[in-house]
């Protein structure tokens, strides 16, 4: 013996402990005369979501700003029900494997948007590569920088525009031509870096003047 009927969802959407809803349950088979069925109430059940897939995912390059976001531009969905095609798609924010500059960065973190998104799993694509630019910035050396001969040289101070990102700094220190005679010396770059940015430099002179003497009379 067995039963027929329906038994169906009370809404289509991605859920667990979703209520079901049995229509028309009647035995079948010689026996079934026999018996007196008592048709199910709070039945439940749960909907998962549905795995799809992405290929072609575009990522736009960008220009290191101390973040890992990156940029989705473009990607092609599989698996997705027609009916639900223009309510899903792919998000257009993902991530960067780090946020220091490079290139063929690894981007993960892919996800899904749109009414109907939360019925489907992406499976993560692999290969999703976009690289991340060093930031220009030009660091200037300050004027009138100066000792008098025979000191120590000071460190050279500079400026940078625009400015680092909060949190960043430059490493290493300026330098200039070498000499310990007074007169004009350029200030170089020096080893001064950091490979999130590319540096302009603008020179300027290190001037060492003559020092002091006192000749005392006795």
């Amino acid at each position: 013996d067995a039963a027929s009927g329906s038994v169906l969802f009370a809404n289509a959407n991605v859920g667990n402990g979703m209520e079901v809803v049995a229509e028309g349950i009647e035995l079948t088979g010689a026996a079934a005369p026999n018996y007196s069925l008592v048709q199910p109430e709070e039945l439940t059940g749960n909907i998962l979501p549905k795995p799809i897939t992405a290929s072609d995912v575009a990522v736009v390059d960008k220009v290191y700003d101390g973040t890992t976001i990156a940029t989705v531009t473009a990607g092609t969905l599989s698996g997705v029900i027609a009916a639900d095609a223009g309510n899903v798609s792919l998000s257009t924010i993902a991530a960067f494997e780090d946020k220091n500059a490079g290139t063929g960065k690894s981007v993960s973190d892919l996800s899904l948007t749109g009414t109907a998104s939360a019925n489907y799993s992406l499976t993560p694509p692999t290969g999703v590569k976009a690289n991340i630019a060093a930031k220009p910035v030009t660091v200037t050396a300050n004027a009138n920088q100066s000792k008098m001969y025979g000191k120590d040289d000071p460190t050279f101070t500079y400026e940078v525009a625009p400015a680092l990102i909060i949190g960043d700094e430059l490493t290493g220190s300026l330098a200039r031509a070498t000499g310990e005679n007074v007169g004009m010396y350029v200030i170089n770059v020096g080893t001064l870096a950091n490979g999130n940015y590319t540096i302009t430099f603008v020179a300027n002179n290190f001037e060492i003047k003559k020092a002091t003497a006192t000749i005392s009379l006795t």
